[in-house]
């Protein structure tokens, strides 16, 4: 009969303690994730606490869910990805229903654009940049953008290393003619894509080069040597010598 109370005793504690333990709160961390891209991913971390803030081992396991799955979605260890624009709650949820939540927004690229946006037009030695910069879902500049340039025929327009400009958030490759013709540029940023029109078109003359050229054969007009043909030059000189 002793040994049945000590027993009984003994349960009762254990019941008592188990008791203390019950999960009152779920803490969930962090407690705010945004996303800007699909290939994003975020691992939620969820305790379960007693009244005092104190680790619930025994409260048995958390489980994890999306209030829109479509929006962010959660695996049982708490990976959480995003799906599409929006925003949402991940749940993590202790077996007697206590619940502890995390928000979620999303916000993908949503359009690329570049100026010009369809043709650009150079000259021989002479260039111009090609600036693109992203749009994201809120119609905002995406600030630190991945974007790429490359420029299919070399030869004809001659590409420079990109370099963010000026203005936030823009990107700008300058292109220079090499020789007359037309190609493409293309631009690459995420999921999207742009062909430029690249015409390269002859050198603008210098002013007073072509009266140059004509005098460069020296101080005859139109060219003529200074030393032959008609009156002009050192001739001119010479027949108006009087010995």
């Amino acid at each position: 009969m002793t040994k049945t109370f000590a027993v009984l005793g003994a349960a009762m504690v254990a019941l008592c303690v188990g008791c203390s333990q019950d999960v009152k709160m779920v803490e969930v961390e962090p407690t705010k994730i945004e996303f800007r891209l699909l290939s994003d991913s975020s691992t939620l971390r969820a305790r379960a606490l007693d009244s005092k803030g104190v680790d619930v081992s025994g409260g048995g396991a958390l489980t994890f869910s999306s209030e829109s799955p479509s929006v962010a979605d959660v695996s049982s260890t708490g990976l959480v990805t995003p799906r599409g624009n929006g925003d949402t709650a991940i749940i993590a949820t202790a077996p007697n229903g206590v619940k502890g939540e995390a928000f979620v927004s999303v916000c993908l690229p949503k359009e690329l654009v570049c100026e010009p946006a369809e043709q650009l037009d150079i000259r021989v030695g002479t260039g111009a940049p090609i600036k693109c910069h992203v749009l994201n879902c809120r119609e905002e500049v995406i600030h630190d953008p991945v974007i790429e340039f490359d420029v299919l025929a070399k030869n004809v327009a001659i590409p420079d290393k990109a370099a963010p400009s000026s203005k936030k958030g823009v990107i700008a490759m300058p292109v220079t003619g090499g020789i007359i013709g037309e190609t493409e540029a293309t631009v690459t940023a995420y999921s999207f894509e742009k062909k430029i029109h690249v015409k390269v078109e002859e050198a603008l003359p210098i002013p007073g080069e072509e009266d140059y050229n004509k005098k460069k054969g020296g101080g005859g007009k139109g060219g003529d040597s200074p030393y032959t043909g008609g009156k002009s030059g050192f001739d001119h000189i010479i027949g108006n010598i009087k010995f």
